[in-house]
């Protein structure tokens, strides 16, 4: 009996450590303004992210907390990019309902971004253990139908699916 439950014990850690290895997961935060540079990166406009630092808060820009899970046997990331919505209305209100949210606090299916960005933030990439310049989200980063997901009336997250290097 004794060594049946070690055997099931022992079995349900492997299963464990085995998941572990699959899938890894980094987390990390950064201030972001939505949009798209334009105007030699002056301006920003349309759908994408416009500036990312991991120092200070800028005019217009909300702290976003990202989620990189790893599936190697897939051969895909998933990115999920969450802000808070009254930081986000404060920061960038018209930009808000624009494209998260319609007028009476419902989220709107998507965000696809506009064009290609490609994660180059130093401190973000190590915080989601990648290296800089392996990760993009291109405008074909939406998977479904949604990727807009309101929690709890507070927040707004993002979904997006990209192919690891290498895997396409």
């Amino acid at each position: 009996m004794i060594k049946s439950v070690y055997k099931g014990l022992l079995g349900a850690c492997l299963l464990i450590l085995c998941t572990a290895i699959v899938r890894a997961e980094g987390v990390g935060s950064a201030n972001v303004k939505f949009g798209r540079p334009t105007n030699n990166q002056s301006e920003c406009e349309g759908k994408g992210v416009c500036m990312l630092t991991s120092i200070g808060t800028q005019s217009g820009e909300v702290p976003v907390k990202f989620t990189l899970t790893e599936d190697p046997t897939s051969g895909f990331y998933t990115l999920t990019m969450q802000f808070n919505i009254s930081l986000m209305s404060s920061a960038d209100h018209d930009y808000l309902y624009r494209y998260f949210l319609y007028s009476d606090g419902e989220p709107r299916p998507l965000f696809a971004f506009d064009g290609d960005y490609t994660f180059t933030n130093k401190d973000l990439c190590r915080s989601l253990g990648i290296d800089v310049g392996t990760l993009t989200i291109t405008p074909e980063s939406v998977s479904g139908p949604r990727n807009i997901e309101k929690i709890k009336d507070s927040e707004i997250r993002l979904t997006y699916v990209m192919p690891m290097p290498g895997k396409k």
